[in-house]
């Protein structure tokens, strides 16, 4: 979303590098954070440069699937939604695992 609408970075509550299911998409969503922010160009040919081959295959194949501009804002808050739903998972999961050691006396 940001690539196509770089406006959407003044957005609130915008994830973290760190809170994406994957290092090559928190890395794609680094490098275009940054240069927006810098004022500097976002297009395939800028980040090619920046990004490697596999985050490029990656970012040019989530492309090709733009959501529409006239709902961008709502997009991404659904992102951001699905971002933080998956960290609570996360969370709760690392929880019951933890819980489960101590009942069951195993230690790392």
């Amino acid at each position: 979303m940001l690539f196509l609408e770089p406006s959407l970075i003044d957005e609130p509550e915008l994830p973290e590098e760190g809170d994406f299911s994957s290092e090559a998409l928190g890395r794609i969503y680094a490098v275009l954070r940054a240069k927006i922010r810098n004022g500097e160009n976002v297009s395939i040919g800028a980040l090619s440069g920046v990004l490697d081959q596999g985050e490029m295959n990656l970012l040019v194949g989530i492309l090709q699937k733009p959501e529409l501009l006239s709902n961008s804002r709502r997009a991404l808050q659904d992102y951001i939604l699905r971002i933080r739903e998956q960290q609570e998972r996360d969370l709760d999961l690392n929880a019951l695992r933890d819980r489960l050691r101590e009942r069951k006396g195993y230690h790392s």
